[in-house]
């Protein structure tokens, strides 16, 4: 089996905006054409103090 995993950052705003742009993607042909069976957007809070 072969997995592939995209890390991305999004501004906190924008995560339902992304949401509906996958599900949006979803509907067309791309994911039958990619292969992909499964898709999950996470959330991963960070600390409050930036880290350089």
């Amino acid at each position: 089996m072969e997995r592939t995993l995209i890390v991305a950052k999004i501004l906190p705003a924008a995560e339902r905006r992304v949401a509906e742009i996958f599900t949006e993607s979803d509907r067309t042909e791309l994911p039958a054409l990619a292969r992909v069976r499964h898709r999950a957007l996470h959330r991963l809070d960070t600390p409050s103090k930036e880290i350089p």
